[in-house]
């Protein structure tokens, strides 16, 4: 699977996760909701333009969700938190594809 497509199926695999949220019964700690919306961040992001991201789906709790890591050993999900929303984050190691 091309670099486009593994990031295209993990920004789906995320949308995914956040519409399930406003259904009835559905149960999801803030803490994972805010890490689901940093993910779809950093894929759309500059993570998802980069060279060293790598993206892989997995089935968790029966959902697939995307694992999101930097080769340089960034972490995606941190450099969002740390950075507002509607800026951009600064990488030091971001390399455009």
């Amino acid at each position: 699977m091309s670099k486009e497509a593994q990031i295209e199926s993990g920004i789906e695999a995320v949308k995914t996760l956040l519409r399930r949220h406003g259904k009835k019964g559905h149960r999801i700690h803030m803490e994972a909701a805010e890490d689901n919306m940093n993910r779809l961040r950093a894929l759309e992001g500059i993570c998802g333009k980069c060279k060293n991201i790598n993206v892989e789906i997995i089935p968790r709790d029966g959902k697939k969700t995307a694992t999101i890591r930097c080769k340089k050993g960034h972490s995606p999900l941190n450099l969002y938190y740390d950075t507002p929303l509607g800026e951009t984050p600064n990488c030091q190691d971001y390399t455009p594809r």
